[in-house]
C-alpha cells in the first residue's frame, strides 16, 4: 500500500461512512474532471469507476477505506432507484404512447447483457482450463 496506515487514521479516522462516501465521490468526481478535461467519449462515471478500480489494484486506495461504504450503498441501492420511478410515475401521460417499445427495449437489452455475460465468463473460463490454471 503507498500511503501508511498513519495516513489512512488521520485522513479517514473518525469520519465513518461520511468520508468513505467523499472517498468515492471524491475519485468519481476526478473521472469527471478526467472526461471534461481530456475530451474523453467515455460516460465520466465508467471512468471514476475505472479509476477506483486502478487506485484499489494499484495499492493507492485500501478496501478498508471504502469497504463500509461500499457495502452500505450495494446493500441499499434499490433507494437510490425511488427518484427514477417517481419521474416514470409523474411523467406516465408522455410514456404512455411508446410504453410497449420502451418494455421491449428493456428486456431485449437485459437479456442481450445477460447472455454476454454469460458467454464472456464461458470462453473466458475455457481459456483458463486451456491455460492449465483453474
Amino acid at each position: 500500500m503507498l500511503l501508511a496506515k498513519p495516513v489512512y487514521q488521520i485522513v479517514m479516522g473518525k469520519t465513518g461512512y461520511i468520508g468513505q462516501i467523499g472517498l468515492i465521490l471524491a475519485i468519481a468526481y476526478c473521472g469527471h474532471l478526467a472526461v471534461t478535461g481530456l475530451s474523453v467519449p467515455l460516460p465520466s462515471s465508467v471512468v471514476g469507476l475505472l479509476l477506483l478500480l486502478a487506485g484499489l489494484r494499484l495499492g493507492v486506495v485500501a478496501e478498508a477505506w471504502i469497504g463500509d461504504a461500499a457495502h452500505f450503498l450495494s446493500a441499499n441501492m434499490a433507494f437510490f432507484f425511488l427518484p427514477s420511478a417517481v419521474e416514470i410515475i409523474e411523467n406516465y401521460d408522455r410514456i404512455h404512447p411508446v410504453l410497449v417499445r420502451l418494455l421491449a427495449v428493456c428486456i431485449i437489452s437485459t437479456v442481450v447483457t445477460f447472455l454476454a455475460a454469460y458467454w464472456s465468463v464461458r470462453i473466458l473460463q475455457g481459456l483458463v482450463k486451456k491455460g492449465g490454471r483453474e
